[in-house]
């Protein structure tokens, strides 16, 4: 028989990660809820993915002002919007087809960039994932794709979890790991990503 506990206790979370279906956008979203902080516990990735913003925004606005050309001037009371913003702690996941793989497209990791207004050194920086669910690859000195096979995430989306679970063995001795586990997803969701879109003025 297979070695079984009868209980496990369960630690908090140290990362939890949504994988979402978006259909508008005709993509994959890992949204980061929970990312691991530095004093060994788990924080919010929307509340960690705002102060990130928020601290290169105060890099811009203390370095030198860039001169930009005046913009002309006109009456019109809609403007073009290019791409729409998606917060930082959501990471894009696209369909492509891999070199000798037999499935019919995988998804591969992507990013979406950094735009901020007025950044002389990195206009467009990409915006890389702070799990360590999603950064295989990115830690080495080789970037490889990161590929998870598309069968893995129905329409019901799924919830990666990370975390510490601890048992006792039959000799009475504690047993503590790192336990990574894959649960139902929440169903699908948008991040609101938009390209080519036409804005009223403010």
């Amino acid at each position: 028989m297979l070695p079984t506990v009868p209980k496990v206790q369960d630690g908090p979370l140290l990362e939890e990660v949504l994988m979402i279906r978006d259909e508008m956008a005709n993509m994959v979203w890992g949204v980061e809820k929970t990312i691991p902080a530095a004093d060994g516990l788990g924080r919010s990735g929307a509340t960690a993915g705002r102060e990130t913003r928020e601290y290169h925004e105060r890099l811009v606005n203390a370095g030198p002002a860039m001169s930009t050309p005046p913009l002309l001037e006109n009456d019109a009371r809609i403007q073009f919007a290019l791409m729409s913003a998606v917060p930082e702690h959501w990471i894009p996941f696209i369909a492509v087809r891999a070199n000798g793989s037999q499935r019919a497209a995988d998804l591969q990791r992507a990013s979406m960039p950094r735009v901020i207004e007025g950044d002389p050194v990195r206009p467009f920086a990409d915006i890389k994932p702070s799990t360590w669910l999603l950064r295989p690859g990115l830690d080495t000195f080789q970037l490889a794709p990161f590929l998870v096979p598309e069968e893995e995430v129905p329409r019901s989306g799924a919830r990666l979890l990370v975390k510490f679970r601890r048992t006792r063995g039959a000799d009475g001795r504690a047993h503590v790991w790192l336990a990574a586990q894959k649960r139902v997803g929440r169903g699908e969701g948008s991040g609101g990503l938009a390209f080519d879109a036409l804005e009223e003025k403010t």
